[in-house]
């Protein structure tokens, strides 16, 4: 009984009803409407569509504004080859208002930028490269010299119970001379109780030290858990990272420990030791070996074996630099 019509035909349309207008003219009027429903349809189309393309172009002008090298003050290249400084700042200023309203304790300046510089190079994601402050690239040299100022003794700390233990005692040390001995545990330095204390921390701020200068360490020794009080004077110690022994069929042994400032001469040392002693065939035993100096290695390898290229390294650039053999000094 009801018909449904657009609002702005409605007025005509009641007028039409009144006056009786056949059926063929009321649906020459709907087909009409109809065509001007779908002209604005169209037209709203084509609208949308030019806003596309105008979206379109817009967009591959910028592209290729950025690839031209335009707006490079403001960002930065896609593919994260340049680092945005100006938005490190930002965030970096942002980070430090909200320690500045947040952390309870007082910043250590140092530190917080140290650890900045230690980020850039973990943000590599490569182990082998790594940030040292002052105090650790000193301390990564003195490991390397191969000697520095103690009392010449290894030790080692139990993970769980954080005992310290006395492993080897060097020959012609002030260790041996003060009559430390191997498996002796290591309880008080100058009084003061130090188990528990971190073995780097315990070796560095108490053990090794000023040369000429003493101290006492009471060691607890063998199964009665005696103490015993020791007076150590440092002195200047060569690390042995090199050992070595005759097997039988004039086998010779040599192990080495690390590779320090001292080892090559140490290895030349016990290669020249074995040699006397009728050494026909070598075992060279790196078992443990951190690693250490790459100078070291190649100087030994230098020793023992023929002309010719034993290692090279590359760069990023592939520019290459070769470590050669220059003559064989054993036969």
């Amino acid at each position: 009984m009801f018909e449904h019509h657009e609002n702005d035909d409605f007025e005509e349309y009641i007028k039409e009803r009144k006056k009786g207008t056949t059926e063929t003219d009321v649906e020459q009027r709907i087909e009409e409407r109809a065509k001007r429903r779908r002209g604005k349809l169209n037209g709203f189309l084509c609208f949308i569509a030019g806003m596309a393309v105008s979206f379109v172009l817009v967009y591959v002008g910028f592209v290729i504004a950025l690839n031209k090298g335009g707006f490079t003050h403001i960002f930065t290249s896609g593919n994260g080859s340049k680092l945005d400084y100006k938005k490190i700042e930002e965030k970096t200023s942002l980070l430090q208002s909200i320690i500045d309203k947040y952390f309870l304790f007082d910043e250590d300046m140092t530190k917080v930028e140290d650890g900045i510089y230690a980020g850039m190079m973990n943000g590599l994601d490569d182990p082998y490269t790594v940030y040292y402050t002052k105090e650790e690239y000193k301390a990564l040299n003195e490991d390397t010299e191969g000697k520095y100022s103690g009392i010449g003794a290894s030790v080692s700390q139990n993970p769980k119970t954080k005992i310290i233990t006395i492993v080897n005692v060097f020959d012609n040390s002030p260790a041996k001379e003060g009559g430390l001995l191997p498996g002796d545990i290591i309880y008080k330095i100058d009084g003061e109780e130090v188990t528990g204390t971190d073995l780097d921390v315990l070796v560095k701020t108490k053990i090794r030290g000023v040369e000429g200068s003493s101290f006492t360490m009471t060691v607890i020794r063998g199964d009665e858990k005696k103490q015993v009080d020791l007076n150590l004077t440092r002195r200047s110690i060569e690390v042995q990272t090199v050992s070595s022994k005759m097997l039988n069929d004039g086998i010779g042994y040599v192990a080495v420990s690390q590779f320090d400032a001292v080892t090559s001469e140490q290895f030349k040392s016990n290669i020249e030791s074995l040699k006397s002693q009728g050494m026909k065939k070598l075992i060279v035993d790196l078992r443990g070996n951190p690693g250490g100096l790459l100078d070291q290695v190649v100087d030994m390898l230098d020793y023992i074996l023929p002309e010719g290229l034993v290692l090279y390294t590359e760069d990023k650039k592939t520019e290459t630099e070769k470590n050669t053999m220059q003559k064989t000094r054993v036969n």
